[in-house]
């Protein structure tokens, strides 16, 4: 199975850069229904990864980003949207 254009070793790299927790990718792959609080990230932690995902892809997340409450859900939607941006910039 493929992860897309945003892979959990990117978002593993950007827990431990943004709220200081180190999480292994193939924990977040193989058990994707944890939650970021299981995993030892505060809720100013997601918020910090949120800002550095909208400014490493220039992807607006908002209210969406802040409520994913695992990161499976933040990696599905940053896959989407660069998808669309990806989309978008080819349409024009």
């Amino acid at each position: 199975m493929s992860e897309g254009p945003f892979t959990y070793a990117e978002l593993a790299a950007m827990i431990r850069q943004c709220a200081g927790v180190t999480v292994a990718p193939e924990t977040m792959s193989a058990q994707p229904e944890l939650t970021f609080a299981e995993l030892g990230v505060e809720s100013l932690g997601v918020l910090g990864v949120v800002a550095a995902v909208e400014n490493r892809y220039g992807v607006r997340l908002g209210a969406d980003g802040e409520q994913c409450e695992r990161p499976e859900q933040l990696r599905a939607l940053v896959g989407r949207l660069i998808t669309e941006e990806a989309t978008d910039a080819r349409a024009h």
